[in-house]
């Protein structure tokens, strides 16, 4: 009698396991350590799902499982940021980045406004109305255009001079400042 209830307790238990397993497997881990490690530099920290830190030869990929560069984050199948370890470029929008950072996206600046180069080419200024906005010393302005800008049409094709001053219409506008 006491084997066959045995018996029936072990068939109870494997039953709960069979019909359970994924409720038991379930786990919560908390990861704590010092500085230094008491045991040694942890090399590889894995979760589940579609997040993997430094999983492959140092990269981190959130969004895929096989990241190609040192950072790639992928959203729906789409690169969002990626930035390549083999030349230290930067893309958004784009995996295969062809300069210092490449966007390939739409783009809102919001506050600097002032964008420039350092290989001695134009930069974009934006200036307010009314205002005055000056290009840096040696340079003009070009292509001065923008909402109410100086110019019955909005745009004047070439400003002599690195000033541009409008005491009128409240608006914005933008100009290049190219050197002379």
């Amino acid at each position: 009698m006491k084997k066959a209830k045995f018996k029936k307790l072990w068939y109870l238990v494997f039953l709960l396991l069979v019909l359970f397993r994924r409720e038991l497997s379930t786990e919560q881990l908390t990861l704590t350590t010092y500085y230094p490690a008491p045991y040694g530099v942890y090399n590889e920290l894995r979760t589940i799902g579609n997040t993997y830190l430094a999983y492959t030869s140092g990269r981190v990929g959130i969004g895929t499982n096989s990241p190609t560069g040192k950072l790639q984050v992928t959203v729906a199948g789409s690169d969002r940021l990626f930035i390549n370890d083999t030349n230290g470029r930067v893309g958004v929008g784009t995996n295969s980045p062809g300069d210092e950072m490449e966007i390939n996206a739409n783009t809102n600046i919001t506050s600097g406004k002032h964008i420039t180069t350092q290989n001695n080419s134009c930069s974009i200024v934006q200036y307010p109305i009314p205002g005055t906005t000056l290009c840096p010393a040696n340079n003009y302005a070009t292509y001065i255009g923008g909402y109410r800008a100086t110019s019955p049409s909005g745009i004047a094709q070439s400003m002599m001079g690195a000033t541009v001053t409008n005491a009128a219409n409240p608006g914005f506008g933008y100009m290049f400042c190219c050197p002379n």
